[in-house]
């Protein structure tokens, strides 16, 4: 896997005991990998990349700051059978929680790196 540092496009590093190293310097990540919308912090966060992968249909997740009514903060589409992978560098914040809502796709799943 690959990460955005800020200014190019780096190998990610180890992955043990639910932890990403995503940059050099052990920056280090929460990962959630789930197929359904909840809550992947119950508090205020920061959400450095997201994975979403399509089943056999598209496959579309929207981030959100608040729970499930929340403030959309990105929506990510991945083609049936398909991966999308987005980082952000500055990461993006949720002041409340961070929540994913899957809005479509069979048999997807998603993945979110988040401190």
């Amino acid at each position: 896997m690959y990460a955005w540092d800020g200014s190019a496009w780096i190998r990610a590093l180890g992955y043990a005991a639910g932890v990403q190293q995503i940059a050099p310097g052990n920056i280090s990540v929460l990962t959630a990998v789930a197929s359904t919308s909840g809550s992947i912090k119950a508090s205020a966060g920061n959400v450095y990349w997201l994975l979403c992968k399509g089943g056999s249909d598209v496959a579309e997740i929207s981030l959100r700051d608040g729970g499930a009514a929340g403030v959309t903060k990105l929506v990510l589409k991945s083609p049936a059978g398909d991966s999308r992978f987005a980082a952000f560098n500055p990461p993006i914040r949720c002041g409340t929680n961070i929540y994913v809502v899957v809005i479509s796709g069979t048999g997807m799943e998603y993945c979110v790196g988040y401190l």
